[in-house]
């Protein structure tokens, strides 16, 4: 289960930026709920993330029933039709049929026949459906609930208040014991801290934004008067422009459009109240806009209120459509 220590390693990492957030200054698009779908759209869009790596097998609607289907060929890959069918998610896909709920590979073949009255979906990383049976996606069914340890994370700058301002402190803790704490001010005071990461920490000072590194060096220049932080970068506005950055301080591009979301090489924005994203180029990469993306840009609605799934290629197809 090496991907499970992957990505528990990535959100740990990520998890440790944003746990030291003074303010959230950060917006996604708004989720549509999921009380009018006849399944769980929540699970939904956490599976659709899959389609990230590998989108040619995907679940439709037809008729009130849910097949699958090749997106690059436009044919039907899997001629069973499901009461609930969601996308493969490393190489397998959670199907209910009959009212029971079962797991089939990417061959329809059934891994785990439809047998359960419910699930839980787990961190998206295994799905729970019963107290002691665990489906996790390496293929294996388990008996007791799988484990997924970390080293705990500690961060080399925080804050402190001096007066009316703050000031940064580059925190360090001894190897032996924890509760053996040095702690040492750095840079100059400041109005408000923004975002605090592993080397450095965006703040502003002076009404304007930048960031000040370990060693108390300005390492973004203060001119940029908003800032939008996701778990995966952030963005800071001069003017009418805004110039997107990953946490390691490196331009990505600039643009005109306001980020709502970070994703997987993907930058959603808002446009006269409907979304799209940009590649990391900063290229506007859907052909056509939607009344809500989500955070993958995988799955969307559009705007006749289909719910829709999106391949590599930004071919979108019916998930379901209410009739």
């Amino acid at each position: 289960m090496e991907y499970v220590a992957d990505l528990h390693h990535s959100c740990m990492k990520y998890l440790f930026i944003l746990l030291f957030l003074p303010i959230i200054c950060f917006g996604q698009p708004k989720f549509p709920g999921d009380n009018k779908y006849p399944f769980n759209l929540k699970v939904l869009e956490e599976l659709s993330a899959g389609l990230v790596g590998n989108d040619t097998i995907i679940p439709v609607g037809v008729s009130g029933k849910f097949q699958y289907i090749n997106s690059h060929k436009k044919k039907v890959a899997i001629h069973q039709m499901f009461d609930e069918a969601y996308p493969l998610y490393f190489g397998y896909g959670l199907v209910q049929k009959d009212g029971l709920y079962g797991i089939i590979k990417s061959d329809g073949a059934y891994i785990v026949k439809p047998q359960f009255k419910s699930f839980e979906l787990i961190q998206d990383l295994y799905i729970k459906f019963t107290k002691d049976q665990y489906f996790t996606f390496d293929g294996k069914m388990l008996y007791a609930e799988p484990y997924h340890g970390g080293e705990p994370v500690f961060p080399l700058l925080t804050k402190t208040k001096v007066g009316r301002k703050y000031q940064l402190v580059i925190r360090t803790y001894s190897a032996t014991a924890i509760n053996n704490i040095n702690e040492r001010k750095i840079g100059p005071a400041i109005d408000s801290v923004i975002l605090i990461g592993y080397e450095y920490a965006i703040v502003r000072q002076k009404g304007k934004i930048g960031a000040i590194d370990t060693a108390g060096h300005s390492v973004i220049p203060f001119r940029y008067s908003e800032c939008v932080i996701s778990a995966l970068g952030f963005a800071l506005r001069k003017l009418d422009t805004w110039s997107y950055y990953y946490f390691n301080r490196e331009v990505l591009f600039k643009s005109k459009f306001k980020p709502v979301y970070f994703g997987d090489n993907i930058f959603i924005y808002q446009y006269n109240g409907l979304y799209n994203y940009l590649n990391d180029r900063g290229k506007v990469i859907l052909p056509r806009y939607y009344k809500w993306i989500s955070e993958s840009g995988r799955l969307g609605i559009n705007q006749n209120d289909e719910l829709v799934l999106l391949n590599n290629k930004h071919e979108e197809f019916v998930y379901y459509r209410k009739e």
